[in-house]
């Protein structure tokens, strides 16, 4: 992110709600009906900037 748009991001609060960044688990998760069994892509232990 740049360096601008970062602190822009902070100084209008946000981050109250939103994380720059974010660092996933183990993701042990149950699968819904909707993916009719399908495997769901997992993005286990990983630093993610969504």
């Amino acid at each position: 992110m740049p360096t601008r748009g970062k602190e822009v991001f902070n100084k209008i609060g946000c981050a109250t709600c939103h994380r720059p960044s974010w660092e996933t688990k183990e993701d042990n998760y149950w699968a819904p009906k909707i993916t009719k069994g399908r495997q769901l892509p997992r993005y286990r232990n990983q630093k993610i900037y969504p």
